[in-house]
C-alpha cells in the first residue's frame, strides 16, 4: 500500500487508522523520506489539554485497544494519568453501513459505551477510530455533556495543516482543489461515505469525487 501511495508522487503520508499507526508509524517513519504522521500521538496531545482530572478514556478497535499504544501516548506526556481503555467492535460496522443515527444505534452505543459510565469520574474521551467521528453525535448523547470528546481524526488533520505549513509544502494554487480517492473495497459504498464526510464540514464544498478501485498485493 505504501509503495502504490509513494507512486502517486504524495508529498505527505497520515496513516489514517489507528490500528496502523499502533504498528507501523514508526518503520514507516524511517523508511520514508516525506513527512509521516499517525493518528494517536495528536489524539493524547489533545486528551491532555482538555482533561481536568486525570482520568481519561479511549475507545477504538480491538487492535488499537490491545496494542497499548494510547496508554503509551498519554503516560508518555503525563506519567500518572489514569487510562481506562474500551474496545468498540460494533462501532465500525454501523459506520459502513450507514447507520450513525437511530434507535439501533443509539441502543448499540450506549450498551458498548456502559462500562464507562460504570468506570468512575471519566471527563475525557478520545475516539481512538477514525470511524468513530461519524457517531459523535449519538456518542454525546449516550455520554453527557460534561465529557470532552476528542477526535483523533480531526486533531491529525489540524497537526498535518501545521506541519505542512512549517515545511512550506501548502496548496497555495487558487485553482479547485481535485479530491481522488483509492480504495480496496467497494467504490459505492466509499463514496456515500466520502460524501457524508464531506457534506458534514462547515464549508460543505460541493463534492464531486474520483474514487477508484485498486488492488494492493
Amino acid at each position: 500500500m505504501t509503495d502504490f501511495l509513494i507512486k502517486q508522487d504524495i508529498k505527505m503520508l497520515v496513516i489514517a487508522c489507528n490500528t496502523a499507526t499502533a504498528f507501523t508509524l514508526e518503520v514507516l517513519q524511517n523508511e520514508l523520506s516525506i513527512p509521516v504522521l499517525g493518528v494517536i500521538q495528536p489524539g493524547a496531545r489533545a486528551a491532555i489539554k482538555a482533561a481536568k482530572t486525570n482520568h481519561v478514556a479511549v475507545i477504538g478497535t480491538q487492535g488499537t485497544i490491545m496494542s497499548g499504544a494510547y496508554a503509551e501516548a498519554l503516560r508518555t506526556i503525563k506519567p500518572l494519568i489514569d487510562v481506562y481503555q474500551l474496545a468498540c467492535p460494533q462501532f465500525v460496522p454501523l459506520v459502513e453501513t450507514g447507520m450513525m443515527t437511530g434507535e439501533y444505534t443509539e441502543d448499540v452505543v450506549r450498551t458498548s459505551l456502559q462500562p464507562l459510565k460504570l468506570n468512575g469520574p471519566i471527563d475525557t474521551l478520545i475516539l481512538g477510530c477514525t470511524h468513530y467521528p461519524l457517531l459523535k453525535h449519538t456518542i454525546r448523547k449516550v455520554m453527557g455533556p460534561n465529557i470532552s470528546i476528542i477526535s483523533s481524526s480531526e486533531e491529525t488533520a489540524r497537526e498535518t495543516s501545521v506541519l505542512l505549513s512549517l515545511n512550506q509544502m501548502l496548496n497555495n494554487s487558487k485553482n479547485p482543489v481535485k479530491h481522488e480517492f483509492y480504495t480496496t473495497g467497494d467504490t459505492g459504498i466509499f463514496a456515500g461515505l466520502v460524501r457524508i464526510i464531506f457534506e458534514s464540514t462547515e464549508n460543505r464544498v460541493p463534492l464531486i469525487p474520483t474514487i477508484k478501485q485498486v488492488s494492493i498485493d
